[in-house]
């Protein structure tokens, strides 16, 4: 990506959100944003494509052009792009944590703001009038635990929200104000059984593609609201996201309407010849982590 001929940085992967800082170097007039995606097929690259080292084939067909995977390999922008102004100490980062304990929950709540943090405060609402939270930011921003005693859970049937509002302020002035919408819940994983509330939940649902004729691998947001709708009608409460991180709408819309979301990174038709191998690892430790 570049911004008037000056280079602004890359990043692999087209599916997990990223960005590029352009404090200062924005010009007074015009200014020319050039941005240049690599979608060729290569063995190192996940998912790969066009192993020349005979792979492993688990469709039992060829596909054209040479992928590893089953959904459309063609390149582009697929994704919504935004080009955001931010307050001097606005909200930069939001981190949730949600725990139960006895009759009640705790939610804890990290945030970081934007350079020029002195002075702001952050007042944090949405788990009943009495719930408001203020406490003052530093360099490293700042955390809080907003007690919760009856707490209505998340769970796919009931899919209960509460809208997390931060506002960021500097004496009587607002400077910045961000929404969540948070589900109170806690998942484990026993030997033979995911546990949700701390009882077994069967998963019913799909392994789902985020793509559609019309538009290919470009996101729509009524398809997926199509896609979501059409789930919660055969009575699933749960999807996979086959194979790659899904936009963020789809996980809202997860969230509001009960799903179960099976989050994947696009470590899909993977091989284990030499051809690669160190690339593809690096690759899919990156977007684990990212997708974290």
């Amino acid at each position: 990506m570049w911004l008037n001929g000056e280079f602004l940085g890359a990043h692999e992967g087209g599916h997990l959100p990223f960005q590029f800082d352009v404090s200062g170097r924005l010009s007074a007039g015009a200014n020319r944003l050039v941005v240049r995606v690599d979608g060729r097929l290569a063995p190192d690259r996940v998912p790969p494509g066009n192993v020349s080292a005979p792979a492993p084939d688990s469709f039992g067909t060829t596909i054209h052009p040479s992928a590893m995977f089953d959904f459309f390999p063609f390149c582009g922008i697929q994704r919504a792009v935004s080009i955001l102004s931010l307050p001097e100490g606005g909200i930069d980062d939001v981190t949730v944590v949600t725990r139960l304990g006895g009759k009640g929950a705790t939610v804890n709540v990290r945030a970081a703001c934007a350079r020029g943090a002195d002075g702001i405060r952050m007042i944090l609402r949405g788990f009943g009038p009495d719930r408001a939270v203020e406490v003052r930011t530093s360099d490293a921003g700042c955390e809080a635990e907003i007690p919760v005693p009856k707490p209505a859970l998340w769970a796919p049937g009931s899919p209960n929200l509460y809208n997390l509002t931060l506002e960021a302020t500097r004496g009587s002035e607002t400077v910045d104000r961000y929404a969540l919408a948070i589900g109170i819940r806690e998942v484990a994983v026993t030997a033979d059984a995911i546990l949700l509330k701390g009882r077994p939940v069967y998963l019913k649902g799909f392994g789902r593609h985020e793509d559609f004729p019309v538009a290919g691998r470009g996101f729509v947001d009524s398809v997926a609201v199509k896609d979501c709708a059409l789930m919660e009608w055969v009575g699933a409460n749960s999807f996979r996201t086959t194979h790659y991180p899904y936009g963020e709408t789809t996980m809202d819309l997860a969230d509001r309407m009960g799903f179960l979301v099976i989050d994947e990174t696009p470590a899909v038709g993977l091989f284990f010849l030499p051809e690669g191998l160190s690339r593809r690892l690096e690759l899919c430790k990156l977007f684990t982590r990212e997708l974290i």
